[in-house]
């Protein structure tokens, strides 16, 4: 089977994780048998410098054809408009070397709508995966939900990321939806040995430094849960708005030297930092997924979760527990909890969960039975 799959891009050493998701999906499909390709659509701001134009590459072993215009924020309709011709441009090209494809497989919403529109559309089947962390239980901007109706509508077959996400299309769609989730990177997260560092206990959290990841939160149940504890650390992995307030409440905790803003993380310093962990902890108001979990399980970490929706789709009392963040004392008293079931779970047990659910081979398997139902109904 031929696969496109539309990205918003692949990632750099300026930008490690962008379009990361993409290219994890394109390599597992290629490594079940299948000839894959990315269609890379890549409209970032100037700021975001790489080379412009159309251009290919390999990346990962991937073939990657490439259309990159500096647009950065313009009114949404330019926006969309930009995407589907780049897309066509693209689809183009890829044909032209590599021959038509009998699937292809967008993610996101704009980039899915950009597929949906092209001028192509009849030549292959579409498969739409969404991950976009704005459609949430209580409500989808506007903008977004007029694309994801016209591009839903268009598509052979929807994916989401989780049961949660799933569930939202469904209510406000009224379509059928698949689940295919995330893939864990085993390759990075699975093999490292672990650091020892008797006496102390560390945890760590990944995720962007803004509201909805409750970094601040997260920083005010550590100083009251373990004031007296000085053996217990925390080092927080990522970039944002918010780095200035966490700084602050950090010192205003007395807390400087035992918590660690270390900033943005390639996938690789973040493995590392995991093997040094005792435990991951993330309070997202909202995750469709949470791919950072199952990397932190990957490692062998026991994890501490919000409800936030991705992550009731697979964490359990044998891999972790949910945090109550109704306050920070309810926090504190979770984090405390957490810290003293470390010796319930087992690293290698934590491990084979998550890699036997979300391993590249599973989600492989998974992804081609949606391709070939959807090109059987398509002949049909």
């Amino acid at each position: 089977m031929f696969i496109v799959i539309v990205a918003r891009g692949v990632p750099s050493e300026r930008t490690p994780l962008w379009g990361i998701f993409e290219l994890d999906q394109a390599r597992a499909l290629r490594a079940a048998g299948h000839r894959v390709v990315i269609a890379a659509l890549d409209v970032r701001s100037i700021r975001r410098r790489r080379p412009f134009g159309l251009r290919h590459e390999v990346v990962g072993g991937i073939d990657v054809h490439t259309a990159s215009i500096p647009l950065g924020r313009v009114p949404t309709a330019i926006d969309q408009a930009v995407l589907d011709r780049a897309f066509d441009a693209v689809y183009g090209r890829i044909v032209a070397r590599h021959g038509a494809p009998d699937i292809v497989h967008a993610h996101f919403t704009k980039y899915a709508l950009a597929a949906s529109r092209s001028q192509h559309r009849d030549d292959f089947t579409l498969v739409v995966t969404e991950h976009n962390s704005k459609f949430t239980p209580t409500s989808i901007p506007l903008d977004l939900r007029v694309k994801a109706s016209e591009a839903y509508r268009r598509a052979d077959e929807v994916i989401a990321v989780s049961p949660a996400l799933a569930e939202i299309i469904t209510n406000n769609f009224d379509l059928p939806v698949k689940v295919v989730p995330n893939i864990v990177d085993v390759a990075t997260f699975a093999r490292l040995p672990r650091v020892s560092h008797t006496g102390r206990i560390r945890l760590v959290s990944v995720g962007n430094l803004i509201e909805r990841k409750r970094m601040v939160l997260l920083v005010d149940g550590f100083a009251q849960a373990f004031a007296d504890r000085p053996e217990i650390s925390l080092a927080i992995m990522g970039e944002g708005d918010q780095r200035d307030e966490i700084t602050r409440h950090v010192e205003e905790s007395g807390l400087t030297g035992r918590v660690e803003l270390l900033g943005q993380c390639t996938r690789a310093e973040i493995s590392h930092e995991f093997a040094t962990a005792d435990g991951f902890v993330l309070l997202s108001q909202w995750e469709t997924f949470g791919v950072v979990f199952i990397e932190a399980m990957a490692s062998g970490l026991p994890v501490l979760s919000s409800l936030c929706g991705g992550p009731e789709g697979f964490i359990h009392e044998g891999v972790g527990m949910f945090a109550d963040t109704s306050g920070v004392a309810e926090l504190a008293g979770s984090l405390a909890e957490f810290v003293g079931h470390f010796r319930d779970w087992d690293a290698d047990s934590i491990r084979a969960d998550v890699t036997a659910r979300f391993g590249p081979d599973t989600i492989a398997a998974e992804l081609t039975r949606v391709y070939t139902e959807a090109m059987s109904r398509q002949r049909h």
